[in-house]
C-alpha cells in the first residue's frame, strides 16, 4: 500500500455526512481544561459577595433601629421623623403611691401639668419644601413662606384633658355660660365624642405590644394584672422639642391665603 495514502472517518449514511454525536464528541476531548485554582478563585469571591451583601443588610437594619427611620417604624412622611428615638420606660400604674400628676382632683398643679403637655407649641410651621413632602396638602400661613401643621400627639392630648376637664364641670365649667374649654354646652357632647373616638383610632394606630404581666397577692389570695411594665417609647421629650423649636406662634386664620402645596 503506498505511503501517501491516508484513512478518514467512514461517512454515517449514504448522504456522505459525518456524525453529529462524533464531531461533538471529539470537540469536548479538544476542548481546554479549566484550571482548578480559577475555580476556587471564582468561589471564594462569590462567597465573599454574599457575606458582604449580608452584612450591609445588618447595618441598614441595625442603623433603621437606632435612628427610628425605618418602614417598619414610619412608613409616611413627617417632618418630625428625625427627632425620633425610642425609650424604655415603664409606666406607672396610676393608683395609690404610683399616682401622677396627671391625676386628682383639679388644682392649679394638676393643670399646668396638662397644659405643659401641649400649650403654646401644638401647632408648627414648616417650610415649602418639607410641606411638599406631607401626605396631605396644608395651607400657607398668612404673609409668611412657611405652612401650618400640628403633630397628632399634641391634639390627642388636648382631646384627653378636654374629656378630664368635661368629669369635673362643677369646677371647670364657666360660671355665666357653661362652656369648658372655650366649647358650648350645646356643642360640647358631639365634641367629647369627636375626641373619644379620635383617641381610640390612636391607640389602635400606635398598637402598643408591650405586655401586661399577671402577679399572685398573697393577701388578696388572686393575681393581679400589674401595668407598671416597661414598654417601648417614643422619647416624648425630643418631640417636643422639635415642636417648640417650630411652633407657629398667632396668625389670622380668617385671612384669604395662596393655593396649598
Amino acid at each position: 500500500m503506498p505511503d501517501t495514502e491516508r484513512y478518514s472517518l467512514l461517512p454515517s449514511n449514504d448522504s456522505g455526512h459525518t456524525d453529529d454525536k462524533t464531531d461533538n464528541d471529539t470537540s469536548l476531548l479538544n476542548a481546554p481544561a479549566i484550571d482548578p485554582r480559577r475555580q476556587h478563585r471564582l468561589l471564594y469571591w462569590i462567597i465573599v459577595a454574599i457575606q458582604s451583601f449580608i452584612i450591609l443588610l445588618l447595618v441598614i437594619k441595625l442603623w433603621s433601629n437606632k435612628c427610628g427611620c425605618g418602614v417598619s417604624s414610619q412608613i409616611l412622611y413627617s417632618p418630625a421623623q428625625s427627632v425620633l428615638e425610642y425609650l424604655p420606660i415603664t409606666f406607672s400604674m396610676g393608683v395609690g403611691h404610683q399616682a401622677t400628676v396627671y391625676q386628682g382632683d383639679p388644682s392649679d398643679e394638676v393643670d399646668k401639668a396638662w397644659a405643659d403637655l401641649y400649650n403654646d407649641f401644638g401647632i408648627s410651621k414648616i417650610p415649602e419644601s418639607q410641606a411638599r413632602l406631607l401626605p396631605n396638602k396644608t395651607s400657607a400661613i398668612p404673609g409668611e413662606d412657611n405652612y401650618v401643621v400640628a403633630l397628632s400627639v399634641f391634639h390627642q392630648l388636648h382631646c384627653l384633658n378636654l374629656i378630664r376637664r368635661s368629669l369635673r364641670p362643677e369646677h371647670y365649667a364657666d360660671p355665666e355660660t357653661g362652656a369648658i374649654g372655650g366649647i358650648a354646652p350645646e356643642d360640647l357632647p358631639e365634641h367629647l365624642n369627636h375626641c373619644v373616638d379620635n383617641i381610640r383610632q390612636s391607640i389602635m394606630c400606635s398598637a402598643d405590644i408591650s405586655v401586661i404581666v399577671w402577679k399572685w397577692n398573697d393577701a388578696e389570695n388572686t393575681a393581679f394584672p400589674r401595668m407598671d411594665t416597661v414598654h417601648s417609647c417614643r422619647n416624648f421629650n425630643k418631640i417636643v422639642d422639635w415642636a417648640k423649636a417650630h411652633r407657629s406662634g398667632d396668625f389670622n386664620m380668617s385671612v384669604p391665603i395662596k393655593p396649598n402645596v
